[in-house]
């Protein structure tokens, strides 16, 4: 956990230092130029870049978190965006496979519809990037669920292991996004278990999806396209007779864009880019499941990966085309005409605004964060990309609301 105000270049001089490598050093073990190094190390230039961050992660031998600052401390309960929470979600993923000590009362009264409702629920409210009130019910909805596991019929035992996975996934992401990342793959994995044991195959195909992810994370690329591709294989012969088929299988196109952009392949990153496009253009609208899949996504995403890549040009001018469109949509918690995740409508403005910090643009790069601070206040100041943003931004000027968003995200 890094200090108060630090940015990443700082936290990256000292991995090094404990190491004991030079400048030198770091930058030939990393691949990167020595002026690279030392601009990146004194804040001349940010850090924001996952793939650059991982590269000089797996050079050093530590956690990227290492290099991030994550997970970061809330100064206050409102500033809480779920960290409260982890104690009681770690607790019970540790108890995930033991049987609950519960009575027959307690066991007659377990309602699966009550429980669909719920799981329901905290899928709202992560659309909604309402972190600290899903961190507040996840411990109870999973304990919930367990019991129900082993109390239910077992006719509904397949049922509740697919609400199972749900909220695991749920759980996973809100870690993911606090800086828990150890905490975030225990809970991929019990995600897995679970909707493996449901009995459906597209809940299966859904985690997969994010667990092709933490391959990403941690730079295993080849692993990571071997999960996507499998699943596709599974998909595509089902995707014209089914539309939530067609919707993962678009969701699993812009993970493999994803790797692409990872692995430095353009050409790759934008072609399987373009068989979503397709697949959103045949759905002809956004869908709340399985993966919030649809043309907005699409958008998003059409200005996310260039920002991987570390184009600035390509991603301003595609965020140009698409900010009309995605910036008359109502941030909300249930996706319809018009309306919109404000977790991924926040994710496209810090990306915006990366792009435009790439380009040098620092009006248009805050102005973008502080959209992204809007509809999603605990995401964005969490949100490392952004952080690092704002605090090199603040290095440069002493605008009256940049200072006021570096207090509150805790960077200044």
């Amino acid at each position: 956990m890094g200090k108060s105000g630090d940015h990443n270049g700082q936290r990256l001089a000292r991995a090094r230092l404990r190491r004991r490598w030079t400048q030198e050093r770091l930058a030939r073990e990393s691949g990167f130029s020595l002026a690279t190094v030392r601009a990146i190390e004194q804040g001349r230039r940010s850090l924001d870049n996952m793939g650059q961050l991982l590269t000089f992660a797996r050079a050093l031998e530590v956690p990227v978190t290492d290099l991030t600052g994550q997970p970061y401390t809330a100064s206050s309960p409102e500033q809480d965006a779920g960290q409260g929470a982890v104690a009681g979600i770690r607790r019970e993923l540790l108890l995930a496979e033991r049987e609950p000590r519960i009575s027959d009362a307690q066991a007659a009264a377990i309602s699966v519809p009550l429980l669909r409702r719920r799981v329901e629920d905290m899928a709202g409210r992560h659309r909604s990037a309402a972190l600290a009130s899903m961190g507040h019910d996840l411990p109870d909805l999973l304990r919930d669920l367990r019991a129900a596991r082993h109390a239910v019929l077992a006719a509904q035992r397949a049922t509740v292991y697919g609400l199972l996975a749900q909220a695991y996934e749920a759980a996973m992401d809100m870690l993911k996004q606090t800086g828990y990342v150890a905490d975030a793959t225990s809970a991929i994995e019990r995600a897995r278990s679970a909707a493996q044991r449901s009995g459906d195959p597209l809940r299966a195909l859904t985690v997969e999806w994010h667990y092709s992810g933490e391959f990403i994370r941690v730079g295993e690329l080849g692993d990571a396209a071997d999960i996507i591709e499998g699943g596709l294989r599974e998909l595509r012969p089902l995707a014209r007779e089914d539309v939530t088929v067609a919707a993962l299988t678009g969701a699993y196109e812009l993970k493999a864009a994803l790797v692409a952009a990872r692995a430095g392949d353009e050409a790759a990153m934008w072609q399987r880019w373009e068989r979503a496009y397709a697949v959103g253009e045949e759905l002809g609208r956004d869908l709340n499941e399985p993966l919030a899949f649809g043309p907005s996504n699409v958008a998003i995403w059409s200005v996310a990966l260039p920002v991987e890549m570390l184009d600035g040009a390509e991603a301003v001018a595609r965020a140009r085309q698409v900010n009309p469109v995605l910036g008359a949509l109502v941030p909300a918690a249930t996706i319809a005409k018009g309306r919109y995740s404000r977790e991924r409508l926040s994710r496209h403005w810090i990306d915006v605004g990366r792009a435009y910090h790439y380009r040098a643009d620092r009006d248009h790069a805050l102005s973008s964060i502080l959209q992204a601070e809007r509809i999603a206040p605990h995401k964005t100041r969490i949100n490392p990309a952004a952080r690092e943003v704002v605090s090199h931004l603040l290095r440069s000027r002493g605008k009256n609301d940049l200072v006021e968003l570096a207090l509150r995200m805790g960077v200044a």
